[in-house]
């Protein structure tokens, strides 16, 4: 609900402001120049379009910090699978299984073992059937 109060405050303001700065700008080229209309367009719409802009910069900003908490939960629960992973398998860790464990695409446990196996210096083990080890040793 806070949500939608900012989108329409921000929207208003920075009508509004807009509107005011378009009334002095139209008035810039008419030869007998109405000073006060320029003056109170200028007064009126900078404070009310920076008003807007803040709020739709604040707004960004807080979504901005959500996505970064958001990545950083996915991480934590992922990491906390791999360690369970590498515990019950003995460091012996296929993408599928840490797809299925993780509920996560196969292509994403790919990118993620990937990343593991650069971080630990793992090395790749290739079963008769083509399947992909990667082995962490302790």
């Amino acid at each position: 609900m806070i949500k939608i109060v900012k989108k329409i405050s921000a929207g208003v303001l920075l009508s509004l402001g807009f509107m005011f700065l378009l009334v002095s700008v139209s008035e810039l080229p008419k030869q007998k120049r109405d000073s006060d209309t320029i003056l109170g367009g200028l007064m009126l719409g900078v404070p009310f379009f920076a008003g807007g802009g803040w709020i739709v910069w604040e707004m960004n900003r807080q979504h901005q910090r959500q996505l970064e908490a958001q990545k950083q939960q996915e991480t934590e629960r992922l990491n906390s699978i791999f360690y369970q992973l590498l515990k019950a398998e003995g460091g012996r860790v296929t993408a599928l299984q840490m797809a299925i464990k993780a509920q996560i695409s196969p292509e994403e446990a790919r990118v993620y073992l990937d990343g593991k196996a650069q971080e630990f210096e793992a090395t790749f083990d290739v079963s008769n059937r083509g399947e992909i080890f990667y082995l962490f040793e302790a």
